[in-house]
């Protein structure tokens, strides 16, 4: 049964989680809705309920909070890394990524040719140096 009260979001950012007394391990984020995200590393050695510190890398524009830690709880371990909710929902630098995600995600499917614009064998005029 489906919890997450966000859509998620395809993403690759670097991330460094900082949990008590255990220090700060880096992974990287696999996908992060405005409920939680799913942090690709090494399992790490807290345990569910676990209160930790995210700092994204560059998570939103300079000035607008990029650097301050967004805190989460650890919700579910996996072989490939571990699920955490935020404690706070959607923080402010998870909302500007996602928003930068979505303008990525739109800009690059303006970019992709149309299906049928081209014809095989038929080319743009190209200058022929006369």
């Amino acid at each position: 049964m489906e919890h997450r009260w966000g859509q998620r979001v395809a993403v690759q950012v670097g991330a460094q989680v900082t949990a008590e007394p255990f220090g700060t391990l880096s992974g990287r984020a696999r996908d992060v809705s405005l409920s939680g995200i799913f942090l690709v590393m090494p399992l790490p050695p807290w345990s569910l309920w676990t209160r930790v510190a995210v700092q994204l890398d560059d998570p939103a524009p300079a000035g607008q909070g990029s650097r301050r830690p967004i805190f989460a709880f650890v919700v579910r371990r996996a072989q490939d890394g571990v699920a955490l909710e935020w404690c706070k929902f959607a923080p402010r630098a998870i909302r500007h990524l996602l928003a930068r995600a979505a303008r990525f995600s739109h800009q690059s499917r303006r970019a992709r040719p149309r299906p049928g614009a081209m014809r095989p064998g038929v080319h743009a005029a190209t200058p022929t140096g006369r």
